[in-house]
């Protein structure tokens, strides 16, 4: 991630990150944790339970909720439930959650 943020300063002033990487959220979220509480960015992030373990999406799920305030489904709305027995309801096979540091509700 330093490398990253090195070679692309404009990185440096992010204000939204979408992670849909098909089963990679599990090295990415964690890896971008420190980036996160930093930069302070909302995220948006898709869980692959068709890639990965259920202990593996649970992990990402732990992660974002020890990272980030805030955890909505998609509707902005509906806290995210963060302790499932699987993650798999979503329009493609898993699910989204919105990452945010205020609740939502400001935004409206």
């Amino acid at each position: 991630i330093g490398t990253l943020r090195k070679e692309h300063p404009e990185l440096e002033g992010v204000g939204f990150v979408k992670i849909d990487t098909e089963g990679y959220e599990r090295v990415i979220v964690p890896a971008l944790r420190d980036f996160f509480i930093e930069k302070r960015p909302v995220a948006f992030v898709s869980l692959h339970p068709m890639y990965i373990s259920h202990s593996d999406v649970q992990g990402v799920v732990d992660v974002l909720k020890s990272t980030f305030p805030y955890l909505y489904e998609v509707d902005m709305r509906t806290p995210f439930m963060t302790n499932r027995a699987a993650y798999t309801y979503g329009d493609h096979g898993g699910a989204d959650v919105l990452c945010t540091w205020e609740p939502v509700d400001r935004w409206f």
